[in-house]
């Protein structure tokens, strides 16, 4: 097996959300904020007295954007839900007549998008 069926659950989990929202889900614009805020925060510091000092801080930032993630303050807390149940209860992938065998991912399922069969 190769890299991209190991983690296709992990690449394609924005497909259990509204197609709406996929632009927002695939953007990295999350990814840069929360990095320049750690960039902004590391500036005002300048020099850490140790290594520590710097995990705790930074550990307290993400920790707070963990927080407003899965508190329900942010939009796609339903959704989020949703992967969490499938996480708990997949969904069955039906086996194609044409012999080949499904992936091995239910995410795509209820987008109405078809898992990529392996050969």
């Amino acid at each position: 097996r190769n890299w991209l069926d190991e983690s296709y659950h992990e690449i394609c989990v924005y497909l259990e959300f509204p197609t709406a929202h996929w632009s927002k889900i695939k953007s990295t614009n999350p990814i840069e904020r929360l990095n320049e805020e750690l960039r902004r925060r590391e500036r005002c510091i300048r020099i850490f007295p140790n290594e520590k000092s710097c995990m705790r801080l930074f550990g307290a930032i993400l920790q707070g954007y963990s927080e407003d993630w899965t508190s329900g303050k942010i939009y796609l807390s339903e959704p989020i839900q949703r992967i969490r149940e499938n996480q708990i209860n997949p969904m069955p992938i039906e086996s194609p007549r044409d012999g080949m065998k499904p992936c091995s991912v239910g995410y795509a399922s209820s987008a109405g998008l078809h898992p990529v069969a392996i050969r």
